[in-house]
């Protein structure tokens, strides 16, 4: 395999950002700037034939505020696919740049995602994620978000609800007067569970909770939410549900 060959430049107007890749984290780069002062060590970037930056944005960023020369590394027919893989396998990204990345590239799940998430900001991405995806996968089954992530970060991300999914989030929105951890994730999915329950009745929870505020606290896992909660809704209920099948 042939070695490519370290260039160095400090002709800065020859590099250009990549449409996709994700944007500058300013917190980042000024961490970057502050420690190039100090030391600028040898880390080449890389680029693709058209000069397009695939890896070390904030590097070059960080380089051309203090005038230092780029070194550089040209790999061809790289594009945006690579970098996702080459960030994937770093874990330099998160969700949110998964997200941007996708949105600015016009996949319809990521920007109703998007918009999802300005219309309800209270929650994170992972939340975000499970509330619209309806906690299901394809095959019907519920999966965790660390099994999805993956697939997420992949391009794999599927919407096939998205009103339903705007009214459980309106439905779990209702428990934020009672419960600080409304939105954490054990907890969405939890309720996302609860919700495919053919006769639980979110208002019949809500009520007892606020005769109770105090009886909903955190819980580890979702298995002792779903505990507590059966515990809350069917106390001094004829009919009890079973939220543990």
């Amino acid at each position: 395999m042939q070695k490519e060959q370290v260039l160095q430049t400090t002709d800065y107007s020859r590099f250009k950002f990549m449409l996709g890749n994700r944007r500058i984290d300013q917190h980042n780069l000024a961490r970057l700037i502050q420690s190039f002062k100090k030391h600028y060590l040898y880390s080449p970037i890389l680029v693709n034939q058209k000069m397009e930056i695939v890896d070390g944005q904030h590097r070059f960023m960080a380089a051309k505020t203090l005038k230092f020369p780029i070194n550089y590394i040209v790999v061809k027919n790289y594009g945006i696919d690579e970098v996702q893989v080459l960030n994937t396998n770093s874990s330099n990204w998160n969700g949110k740049d998964y997200l941007a990345m996708y949105v600015e590239r016009g996949f319809d799940p990521y920007i109703k995602l998007k918009k999802f998430m300005e219309d309800f900001p209270d929650f994170g991405i992972k939340s975000a994620i499970k509330i619209v995806t309806n906690g299901m996968d394809e095959d019907g089954k519920v999966h965790a978000i660390d099994d999805k992530r993956k697939d997420f970060q992949e391009g794999r991300l599927k919407i096939h609800n998205l009103s339903l999914a705007y009214e459980n989030a309106r439905k779990i929105m209702e428990y934020k007067k009672y419960f600080s951890a409304y939105t954490h994730l054990r907890f969405v999915s939890t309720m996302i569970a609860l919700f495919k329950i053919k006769k639980f009745d979110n208002d019949v929870l809500l009520h007892k909770i606020s005769l109770s505020p105090t009886s909903l606290v955190p819980c580890h896992n979702i298995e002792q939410y779903k505990e507590l909660l059966e515990k809350i809704y069917n106390h001094r209920t004829r009919e009890k549900l079973n939220f543990r099948f």
